[in-house]
């Protein structure tokens, strides 16, 4: 290695160091990572399937589905993105029905490699579960727990110059029960 690529590895493990120490969480928007392999202007919402019994949304995840709608009326969408597990397509639904967007199903296996490439530029939703949330948030290289994973809570990560993302969270409808 010359001695500017090891200064250069040096000056990416602290910032890397340092952006570990950045907080992340459910205080509200506008913290900040860098290092994205996501292109500027690229947005990402991140939302676990709503409220659930026995695999299928109950009436609180039914109504919670109608109520993202209005959560992130606010935010431009080009696609949504999910899976092919019904919790997760009626999750989903309202809001495609809502802005006249097909859902396009994704194997959830597989999202943290295809939907950074498939956001690219773009602004999108994934409707997710707890496990591909988590390796999403991984993905971007995010602190913390992943966020999104309670019903009724949601992260918008964006990407801005120099592949600094910001992450803003969000939560929509009551509390939720004991999961």
């Amino acid at each position: 290695m010359t001695g500017f690529t090891r200064r250069a590895a040096l000056a990416l493990g602290l910032v890397a160091g340092l952006t570990a120490c950045m907080p992340f969480g459910l205080g509200g928007g506008g913290d900040a990572v860098t290092g994205s392999t996501l292109p500027e202007g690229t947005r990402i919402v991140l939302v676990r399937h709503m409220d659930r019994d026995d695999g299928n949304l109950n009436l609180m995840g039914i109504r919670r589905a109608e109520q993202l709608v209005e959560a992130i009326a606010d935010v431009p969408l080009d696609a949504i993105f999910t899976h092919d597990l019904p919790r997760n397509m009626d999750s989903a639904r309202p809001l495609a029905e809502a802005r006249g967007i097909e859902m396009t199903l994704i194997d959830p296996d597989t999202v943290p490699d295809t939907l950074p490439g498939l956001a690219a530029g773009r602004s999108v939703i994934w409707v997710g579960n707890t496990g591909n949330l988590g390796r999403l948030w991984d993905t971007f290289g995010l602190d913390g727990e992943a966020t999104p994973v309670t019903y009724g809570q949601l992260a918008i990560i964006e990407a801005g110059a120099g592949g600094v993302l910001t992450v803003e969270t969000r939560r929509f409808g009551p509390p939720p029960a004991a999961e």
